[in-house]
């Protein structure tokens, strides 16, 4: 069976009820399995900010310099994920929940295009948690920089307030209502096309004139017991006679 848009149009339309409640079942469930049954994360954010490595007083730096910043940018970027500075982390704060391995891993460095400033993100279950690992680590990083790299370039922008009344960033319930219902129609137009192709049986009489290559002729109703009355009478007049003969019949 070829299956065209035609096609597809006429199973969405047969099915519509079933399509609908498939996708409104499955909506509900997202939403309230992102509501009630998602623990929530927290993010918490610091910023540093790296001193150019132009100290001449110069107003004027040449393009080796600026490319030295940029990989010095990268550099930092490496240093501060690796698990030895992780390491360094958890060892000056106890009180930090996480491994260095996941600390490393959880942690998300990014920066701005043409900029040298480096934000670093932390994502946890508490935000509390959250602001003390970050800050932990900005500060940590900054400790051991001038001792790795032998310069002293490395300024924080700002820490992380635990003060602040933050909003969860984890889960997104519009995000995931929105894919289970593109999910949801897509699937269940998908499964109807396909009980649609294997089922064989024919149900009009266009279909079988199709299937046959051939006209139809006639067609036979259903005839149902409903359609007989209980009784009825048929009243024959015999020619040549001026009586009339009555039959009654039991059905």
């Amino acid at each position: 069976m070829e299956v065209g848009i035609k096609e597809i149009l006429q199973v969405i339309r047969k099915r519509s009820w079933w399509l609908v409640t498939i996708v409104v079942l499955a909506s509900v469930c997202a939403g309230i399995v992102s509501l009630y049954l998602l623990q929530p994360k927290y993010e918490a954010s610091s910023q540093i900010i790296i001193s150019s490595t132009n100290t001449t007083g110069q107003s004027l730096m040449s393009i080796n310099e600026v490319n030295m910043d940029l990989r010095l940018m990268d550099t930092y970027k490496e240093i501060i994920k690796t698990v030895a500075m992780m390491k360094k982390v958890t060892a000056n704060h106890p009180d930090i929940e996480h491994t260095p391995e996941e600390l490393s891993r959880r942690l998300q460095v990014n920066s701005a295009s043409s900029t040298q400033v480096i934000t670093l993100s932390y994502q946890h279950e508490n935000y509390s948690q959250a602001v003390k690992t970050v800050n932990a680590i900005v500060l940590e990083f900054q400790r051991e920089i001038p001792s790795l790299m032998n310069i002293d370039n490395v300024s924080i922008l700002g820490l992380a307030n635990e003060e602040a009344v933050p909003a969860p960033v984890s889960p997104n319930i519009v995000f995931n209502v929105a894919v289970t219902f593109m999910i949801s129609l897509v699937g269940g137009v998908a499964l109807f096309v396909l009980l649609e192709m294997l089922d064989d049986t024919v149900k009009s009489e266009e279909e079988l004139a199709r299937l046959l290559n051939l006209p139809v002729l006639a067609t036979v109703n259903i005839i149902r017991e409903t359609n007989f009355t209980k009784s009825s009478t048929a009243v024959i007049h015999e020619e040549g006679t001026g009586s009339d003969v009555t039959i009654d019949a039991k059905v």
